[in-house]
């Protein structure tokens, strides 16, 4: 319990830190290759069930001729790449009072700590909305599964009105912490809401030689948005006609 509240203490502070970078460079930044910083905080989701999601906090850089830059933070939990494909999770029934009350085994769980710097472009795709395409390298650390069969043990028994029913899985597993390098690939399409503030959407793809991860994400952005004035000929032409 304690670990997991540094963990989440520290992403707050990252993204508080960048939060404050992000708004003070808006006020500083010159009219040079550096145009715009936002923060980015996301909630990601690497494959089917509950278990499979994660969080990001990230800055993102845009510097003149829409390129672009990213440094990233991932915690990610995804399901084991080298799962055997016959594998069979344990599952089982307790009775009580004639009630069947299922007990399935949880989905199988790799956690994955990333770090990752990308660059890439930007395409404008209007007065309010963008897509960026970014590839890079990404380092951390996750856990590695290794996986041993085992013979499938079943348990059956009843007594007066309990009872159980139920067989472990046909391998085990063992976890072990390991160091990641790899190639991150991301492409983002964002809208701006306010002048200040914005939302997108995305999907990512990290192959690393731990776990490989590969989800969407849905991320809220904190900066300026760069929302670009109306063409006022335009406007006066519409207007006219109306």
């Amino acid at each position: 319990m304690k670990a997991a509240n540094l963990q989440l203490n520290g992403i707050l502070f990252i993204a508080f830190f960048m939060g404050s970078l992000a708004v003070n460079a808006q006020i500083s930044l010159p009219d040079k290759k550096l145009e715009k910083l936002y923060l980015q905080v996301s909630g990601a989701q690497t494959g089917k069930g509950d278990h499979y999601a994660g969080l990001e906090t990230s800055m993102q850089a845009y510097f003149h001729r829409n390129w672009t830059a990213t440094v990233s933070f991932h915690k990610l939990n995804v399901k084991p790449s080298n799962l055997p494909g016959d594998y069979k999770p344990a599952y089982g029934y307790t009775f009580f009072l004639f009630i069947p009350l299922q007990n399935t085994q949880k989905d199988l769980v790799i956690n994955l700590d990333l770090v990752s710097i990308t660059a890439g472009k930007k395409f404008p795709l209007g007065r309010k909305a963008w897509m960026t395409t970014e590839a890079g390298i990404s380092l951390g650390k996750g856990e590695k599964a290794s996986f041993t069969p085992r013979p499938i043990v079943t348990i059956d028994y009843n007594y007066l009105i309990v009872g159980e029913y139920s067989q472990t899985s046909n391998y085990d597993m063992v976890k072990k912490d390991q160091f990641a390098a790899g190639l991150m690939f991301r492409t983002d399409l964002s809208f701006a809401i306010t002048r200040f503030m914005g939302i997108g959407w995305g999907a990512f793809a990290d192959i690393n030689s731990v776990n490989t991860a590969i989800g969407y994400d849905f991320k809220l952005l904190i900066g300026n948005m760069g929302i670009k004035k109306r063409n006022k000929d335009h406007s006066k032409a519409i207007n006219h006609l109306q």
